[in-house]
């Protein structure tokens, strides 16, 4: 270990060869001038962990450095008989120096700002340290490093586990480390560790194994301290009372029954405080308020989106507002404070994001959401064991809800979802909000149906749409797999027995007027649940019609395209299963045009999707001669047809594009129309024949092309989301 004079780059003497305490250096070589920068200290290499150890080797350098300085400013009075010179301050206060008077450097005040009555006050970083404290600071390093070399009190092994705390998060907090744990190692329980981060770990632990109950290092980020990174607070504004109070509410009306993601009796308490002055600025943390607003500003969009009092031409623009003041709160890339309240914030804005043309943002974010999860445990059931029935229950259901969305979404727009199989976190319990209680355990009442049951109704599914995407159908075999159609038909039975397991408020009634709100909120769910349902069996089943109309239509002269075996069990099959498929599309078009009725509505995005599904079943069924549909005249499915468009006319202007796509389903409508009167038009006169010598229709290929039957769900082009179909490529689509 040296000194070397930065100035003249020669080695100083020896560092080590003098005793501690004393200052032998050369002064007048300027070794010990105040201005320690020219005093550079350089270790030598040592092999790990030395006999003294090598913290106490750095810390007695940094020891050494300040009593050379502290004895620089020490008066050298070596001659009794000469008068002693005077004293040199190691520092002038502030005010004495602003004068450029003189001061005498006493603590806690100088004498001249005693005198005068003013308030004295020094640079802190520039106080020299004394001897004594540095003395005793290196008596407490002896100590701490005879415990580190003590042999362990039991065994002889070192132990160099690693005890994991779980995080406990609150409703609209950040995690905190339960006591007990040990909080550096607490962000690998769920985050992992590279290699550099392993091998930091595992050093650290042969470090200090035997010390590890007596030394506390500060945990991977600080929960509470540091407010997220570029947060506008003059986006933390809310309009006025009454404006806010009806947003929240149609929220809580419309959006929160069908998805379920906030604690409300917590978000309102939070929402209160707004209004009340003594209570303003009571958040715990900058990073708890900027969640709040953030997740409020997109409460108030989603609001603003369904709310029947705000304009239609207004309701886009305003809630558009609430988006982007949200994203100035609480933008993506000032995320460092993973809780559940930043997960519920990621999941509401999802759900915005689905209304709009920002497709590739509704998925990114969601996929943020899921992300957030998995770091704070919810993935792992985390809060398993937790007293607080509270927070494992609302960990829960944000999981599962992160599970239904991705499922929901990846069946709307072709994308694998994010995670495959998930049984290690169960369903959230059948308890409403208001009776979940921090201490102690709360129950449902006897009699009183909760809202959280449509919920878990939803979760099971959207698993049954998940197998059913993991089946593949052959669209250019002429038969079907026997196995893969018992599988559809096995899928198909579990739909069933999750329609027959309903309770009674989930099942739709349409009989009645509902006169409590609670009784408009259960009606609301009832219509969801069986929109899904419906939905579920849609994509399960739409497969198998588009096929038998592909075939259809490129080759009519076989159009035993269900009938081609009359007594085959494939075709009885494969008909059947145009059928049901037929009957459910027709089902969710009244389902949604019945809703229309109501001012507790079905999502508009939700609508379009399923509307949209179902039409295109029943369009390209009318091509298959096998199931009798008919569009001209004035039946049942014409009148579907007409319901449909309603739908689509209702809801269309919440949904950034749906005009485009309402025109496009009205061009398949007109193709599939003209080419079924071509049929007829050969039927009723056999001597016009447009089929070429192999049985084909000519000019075919365009619609084949535009209209790819080979897909489950056909790629419309929606305005705004071109750029994610392309990316998805023609085996992709949304409804």
């Amino acid at each position: 270990m040296i000194a070397v004079d930065v100035r003249t780059g020669k080695r100083a003497t020896d560092f080590a060869e003098y005793p501690e305490g004393t200052n032998t250096f050369d002064r007048a070589r300027g070794f010990c001038h105040l201005a320690i920068k020219v005093l550079v200290v350089i270790v030598a290499p040592q092999t790990f962990r030395p006999s003294r150890g090598w913290f106490r080797t750095i810390v007695l350098v940094h020891l050494q450095i300040f009593r050379t300085v502290d004895d620089a400013m020490t008066p050298d009075n070596t001659n009794p008989d000469q008068a002693p010179k005077r004293r040199k301050v190691a520092e002038s206060c502030k005010l004495c120096r602003a004068k450029k008077t003189r001061c005498d450097g006493q603590h806690p005040a100088c004498s001249s700002c005693t005198a005068k009555g003013f308030e004295c006050e020094y640079n802190a970083a520039t106080v020299p340290v004394s001897n004594v404290v540095l003395e005793g600071i290196e008596s407490r390093l002896r100590k701490l490093e005879q415990q580190v070399n003590s042999p362990p009190a039991h065994g002889t092994g070192q132990d160099y586990s690693v005890s994991y705390p779980r995080w406990r998060t609150q409703p609209h907090g950040n995690p905190t480390v339960e006591a007990g744990g040990d909080p550096e190692s607490e962000a690998s329980v769920f985050l992992g560790e590279n290699p550099t981060t392993q091998f930091m770990r595992e050093i650290t632990e042969m470090a200090d194994a035997q010390s590890r109950g007596h030394l506390r290092h500060d945990p991977l980020w600080e929960q509470n301290d540091s407010p997220p990174v570029e947060t506008d607070r003059l986006s933390m504004v809310v309009p006025e009372r009454a404006v806010s109070d009806n947003l929240l509410d149609s929220y809580e009306r419309l959006v929160y029954p069908l998805f379920p993601i906030l604690h409300m009796p917590t978000f309102r308490n939070y929402y209160e405080r707004l209004w009340d002055s003594r209570k303003q600025g009571r958040f715990e943390t900058q990073a708890e308020e900027a969640v709040f607003y953030a997740t409020l500003n997109v409460v108030f969009a989603l609001g603003c989106i369904n709310d029947s009092a705000t304009e239609s031409h207004l309701k886009m623009r305003t809630a558009d507002c609430f988006y982007r003041r949200a994203r100035k709160i609480l933008p993506l890339d000032a995320l460092d404070h993973p809780s559940l309240g930043v997960a519920q914030y990621l999941l509401l804005m999802s759900t915005y994001l689905s209304y709009t043309k920002y497709a590739n943002r509704c998925c990114n974010t969601l996929a943020v959401a899921i992300r957030v999860c998995h770091i704070i445990g919810l993935g792992v059931d985390a809060d398993s064991s937790s007293p607080n029935q509270l927070n494992r229950e609302m960990s829960r259901r944000v999981w599962h809800i992160c599970l239904t969305l991705d499922r929901l979404f990846s069946s709307v727009f072709g994308l694998k979802t994010m995670v495959e199989v998930d049984c290690a976190v169960p369903f959230p319990a059948n308890i409403d909000d208001e009776y979940l209680k921090e201490e102690g355990t709360g129950t449902q009442p006897i009699g009183t149906p909760s809202i959280i049951e449509a919920c878990i109704v939803s979760i099971n599914i959207f698993q049954v749409i998940e197998d059913a995407r993991k089946l593949k159908p052959r669209f250019s075999e002429p038969d079907f797999d026997l196995h893969e159609l018992t599988q559809v038909l096995q899928l198909n039975g579990q739909i069933d027995k999750i329609e027959g397991s309903l309770p009674p408020h989930l099942k739709a009634c349409f009989i009645g007027t509902p006169s409590t709100p609670r009784d408009q909120v259960l009606r609301l769910q009832a219509e969801g649940v069986m929109t899904r349902i419906l939905y579920a069996r849609l994509f399960l089943l739409r497969p198998y019609v588009l096929s038998a109309a592909r075939r259809s239509l490129l080759n009519p002269a076989t159009d035993d395209s269900l009938s081609q075996s009359p007594n085959s069990l494939h075709s009885t099959i494969r008909t059947e299963i145009s059928k049901t498929c037929v009957q459910a599309a027709t089902s969710a078009i009244f389902t949604l045009h019945t809703n229309l009725s109501f001012k507790s509505r079905i999502f508009s995005c939700n609508a379009m999707f399923i509307t949209l599904a179902a039409a295109t079943v029943v369009i390209a069924a009318s091509l298959v001669s096998e199931l009798g549909i008919s569009l001209d005249d004035v039946g049942p499915h014409s009148t579907t047809l007409s319901q449909a468009f309603k739908v689509l006319d209702e809801h269309m202007w919440q949904i950034e594009g749906g005009k485009n796509v309402k025109n496009r389903l009205i061009r398949f409508l007109e193709i599939v129309r003209r080419e079924n009167k071509r049929r007829l038009d050969e039927t009723q006169n056999p001597d016009i024949c447009s089929m070429n010598e192999n049985g084909q229709v000519p000019n075919t290929d365009n619609i084949i092309e535009e209209f790819d039957f080979n897909d489950p769900l056909w790629t419309f082009q929606w305005t705004g989301w071109s750029a994610l179909s392309d990316s998805m490529g023609p085996q992709y689509t949304f409804i």
